[in-house]
This record gives C-alpha cells, sequence and structure tokens, in this order.
C-alpha cells in the first residue's frame, strides 16, 4: 500500500503546475498591456508634436515651416493605417477643443477593427488648436484649382486623400455615414507602398480667395509628408 505523502505528491505537482501557468499567463498579460499602454502614450506624443508645429505654422507668418516625425504604430490590437487632419463642422465631434461650439480641427491616427471599420485612435486623437479658417492642403498637387498658389514643392511629398480612409486602402469602410463624411473636410495621409514612417513638413502658404466678387488672400497649411528615407536624402 503506497504511503499518503507518495498518493498526495503527484497532486501537489499539478497544483504547483496550474499555479505557476496561470502566474505566468497573468505576468504575460499585465507586460503586453504595460508595453501597448506605452505604445500608445508614445504615438499621442507623436500627434502631440505634430499638433504643436501646425500651430506655430497656422499663426506664422507665410514661409514658417516646421517637421514632426511620425510613425504608424502598432500597438498590441491597434495597427495604425493612416492619419488624419480633419475639419469637423459640427460640435458633436469637437467635445474637448476650445472651438467647441463653431467646429474644431482633429489630428485622428486611424485604426481597422476587428471588422474592419476605420476608428480614430481615441488615446492619440488631439484637438488642433488653431483658426478655423487656416486651411490644411496638399503642399505638392498637381490637380490644384487655379486660385490654389503652393510655393516651390516637393514632388516626392505623398499625396493626401480626401476621405476618412486612407488612399491606398481601397476597401475601407468608415465609422461614419456617407452624410456625415460629405460635411466634413479631411486630408488623410496613407502608408505609401507599404512604409508608415514619415517626416512631415508643414508650410505657411497663402491663395487667392474670391468672396462675393473682392479678391483677398487666405492663409492654409501645405501638408508635404517624406517617406523618412526620402527626408534623409535631403
Amino acid at each position: 500500500m503506497p504511503l499518503r505523502g507518495q498518493t498526495d505528491a503527484p497532486i501537489e505537482l499539478l497544483v504547483a503546475v496550474i499555479i505557476l501557468a496561470m502566474s505566468m499567463s497573468l505576468a504575460f498579460y499585465v507586460i503586453n498591456q504595460s508595453s501597448e499602454a506605452q505604445c500608445l502614450a508614445e504615438l499621442r506624443g507623436q500627434v502631440r508634436s505634430l499638433e504643436s508645429a501646425m500651430v506655430d505654422v497656422a499663426i506664422g507668418s507665410p514661409p514658417t515651416s516646421r517637421e514632426a516625425p511620425f510613425y504608424m504604430k502598432t500597438c498590441g490590437n491597434i495597427k495604425v493605417e493612416g492619419l488624419r487632419f480633419v475639419k469637423y463642422t459640427s460640435s458633436i465631434y469637437c467635445r474637448g477643443c476650445a472651438t467647441y461650439s463653431s467646429g474644431c480641427w482633429k489630428i485622428e491616427p486611424v485604426y481597422a477593427d476587428e471588422k474592419g471599420i476605420l476608428k480614430p485612435v481615441t488615446d492619440a486623437t488631439l484637438c488642433i488648436e488653431m483658426p478655423m479658417d487656416i486651411g490644411v492642403e496638399d503642399e505638392y498637387n498637381p490637380l490644384a484649382p487655379p486660385d490654389y498658389r503652393p510655393g516651390p514643392s516637393d514632388t516626392r511629398c505623398i499625396s493626401l486623400g480626401s476621405l476618412p480612409c486612407p488612399p491606398n486602402l481601397a476597401n475601407c469602410k468608415s465609422e461614419l455615414s456617407s452624410t456625415v463624411i460629405n460635411q466634413q473636410y479631411w486630408r488623410t495621409l496613407g502608408k505609401a507602398d507599404g512604409v508608415g514612417s514619415f517626416v512631415i513638413k508643414l508650410t505657411k502658404r497663402l491663395y487667392l480667395s474670391d468672396v462675393s466678387g473682392i479678391m483677398g488672400q487666405k492663409g492654409y497649411i501645405g501638408v508635404c509628408a517624406l517617406s523618412e528615407e526620402n527626408a534623409r536624402a535631403g
């Protein structure tokens, strides 16, 4: 007849293995959560630097210019697929912004959820605290209308899309209805040939504006997104 201690030993070992497995699972979960939180904090820091640069350019005189890096990171289940500069005309999308009542400008990194619907990364979305009458346009846009007056431009600039979805995502689904989309103003940067690391150059420009038959000048921010490789090449 086996001794009691010999009978209990396998059970105690099994319990110890289960406890160890649960402890390791919990440790990996905590590590992954901490890593994702740190990644999102870094993403928000990039957006904050970009927002600060845009404000400097918006309030400056032409040709005030700033640069900011931006990396389309993957933070856990959140894989950044694009970057939106959006002018919301409805205050419902502007809570927390200084220009809450009259609309707002926002910078929104976006990702596709498990259903493939593109959504902003809430933890890294920021208001751009600049005047609403300042525009955001492609720095290099060969199809621009005649009254658009860009300065000397770099043809390597990656074109921005005019919809919530990045130009490189052909089958993208937006979280917004078509009515809402058509009421806002979008400039969206996507990955170029799979590249998601950019240096974004911002330059204050002017364009001619005809308001009620009176010609004038209005300011806008010309956006030139260069791949990191092209930016290094100068």
